[in-house]
C-alpha cells in the first residue's frame, strides 16, 4: 500500500499524496524493527515525502536516523546523496549568512555520513572543502589528514592529492599554527624539480618560511615562520616576484598583499642574513616614492574596491595598517 502511494506521488508530485505517505509509513520501523529490507525502504519513502514537501528539518531527522540505524544500506546511501544534493540546490543564489548557514549544514552532514564506514574520496574531499570555506581549519585538517591516510597511496587519486589535497592540508596546518608541519607538506610541492605549484600554494609556502603579519591596527601580530635554507629563501623571493610581476601592479589589493609579503620576507630573512634588511628597506622605499603618503591610503582604496573574500579580508584599513606597521619596523 505504501509503495503504491509512493509511486503515485512520484508521478503526480502531489503534496497531499506525499503527506499521506509520511502518515502511513513513519511508524513502520518501530512496529516491525526486524524487517531489515522493508524498514530502510519505508524510511526512504518517508524521507522522499519530506524532501518533496520542502520539510528540510524532517528530512534531516529521517536521514540521521537512517545513518544511525542502517549506515551500510543502499537506501541510506541513496537518501544521503539526495539530501546533500538538495542542500547544494538550496544554497544556489544565496549569499552572506544564509549561504554560510547552508554550507555549515552541508559540512556537518558530511561529517556524520563520512564517519560511518569507509568514506569515498569524493565525499571526504567535499567535506574538506566545506570546512576550508567556513574557515574551520581544525575540522579541515582532520578530514584532509584522513584523506591522505586512506587514499594517499591510491594511484587513481595521485593528481588530486598533489594538486589539491596536500596544498589544502598545508594550508590548514599553517592556519592552525603548525607552521613546521605545514612547511613539511608544502616544501616538496614547491621545491622539487618539475614542481608546478599554484599561486595559493606558493603564498602559503612562503608564509611557512617567512611568517606573516596578522590582524590590523593595534592588534597586528607578527606570526613567525619556520625559516629556511639559502636555497629556499632565494626561491621564495623569486616566486613572490613572479607573482607580483604577473599581477595588476599598483592597482590591485592582491598585488599590494604580495608586495608586502616580499618586504616582510626580506625583513625576516635579515634576521639570519643582515644584508637582506637593505633589500626590505629598498622595497618599501619604492612604495613610498610612488605614494608619497605615509598613511598608505591608496592601498585601502584598492582593497575597498576589491570583490568578495579579498575585500572582507584586507579592506576596512586592514592591509593599510599592516603597511604602516611594516614601515615602523624598518625605520
Amino acid at each position: 500500500r505504501g509503495l503504491g502511494l509512493w509511486m503515485k506521488a512520484r508521478q503526480a508530485n502531489d503534496p497531499a499524496q506525499w503527506a499521506r505517505i509520511d502518515e502511513l509509513l513513519v511508524g513502520y520501523p518501530a512496529k516491525y524493527p526486524t524487517q531489515d529490507v522493508l524498514v530502510p525502504w519505508t524510511m526512504q519513502m518517508v524521507f522522499d515525502s519530506r524532501q518533496a514537501r520542502g520539510d528540510q528539518a524532517g528530512a534531516r531527522k529521517m536521514i540521521d536516523t537512517m545513518l544511525r540505524d542502517w549506515p551500510d544500506n543502499k537506501r541510506t546511501g541513496a537518501s544521503s546523496g539526495s539530501y546533500y544534493n538538495a542542500l547544494l540546490n538550496l544554497r544556489k543564489g544565496l549569499t552572506g549568512e544564509e549561504s554560510r548557514a547552508i554550507l555549515s549544514e552541508m559540512a556537518d552532514f558530511l561529517k556524520i555520513s563520512n564517519s560511518l564506514g569507509s568514506a569515498p574520496f569524493k565525499s571526504l574531499r567535499n567535506e574538506s572543502r566545506h570546512w576550508l570555506d567556513l574557515g574551520d581549519y581544525d575540522e579541515a585538517e582532520r578530514v584532509l589528514t584522513q584523506l591522505v591516510t586512506t587514499h594517499g597511496q591510491n594511484p587513481d587519486q595521485a593528481v588530486q592529492m598533489q594538486t589539491y589535497v596536500l596544498p589544502d592540508l598545508g594550508r590548514a596546518l599553517l592556519f592552525n599554527g603548525k607552521v613546521a608541519d605545514a612547511k613539511a607538506i608544502l616544501n616538496p610541492l614547491v621545491m622539487d624539480p618539475g614542481a608546478s605549484p599554484s599561486k595559493a600554494t606558493v603564498l602559503n609556502w612562503a608564509r611557512c618560511i617567512a611568517g606573516w603579519l596578522s590582524g590590523a591596527e593595534l592588534q597586528i601580530k607578527e606570526i613567525p615562520g619556520a625559516g629556511g635554507t639559502e636555497e629556499e629563501w632565494d626561491k621564495l623571493i623569486t616566486k613572490l616576484d613572479q607573482i607580483s610581476k604577473a599581477g595588476d601592479k599598483w592597482t590591485s589589493c592582491e598585488w599590494y598583499e604580495v608586495k608586502l609579503m616580499v618586504i616582510y620576507s626580506y625583513f625576516t630573512w635579515s634576521k639570519t642574513d643582515s644584508r637582506k634588511l637593505d633589500s626590505a628597506k629598498k622595497q618599501l622605499a619604492q612604495m613610498d616614492s610612488f605614494f608619497d603618503d605615509p598613511t598608505y591610503a591608496a592601498v585601502d582604496q584598492y582593497c575597498e574596491e576589491a570583490e568578495g573574500e579579498t575585500r572582507q579580508r584586507l579592506g576596512a584599513g586592514v592591509l593599510k595598517s599592516r603597511y604602516t606597521h611594516m614601515a615602523r619596523l624598518l625605520r
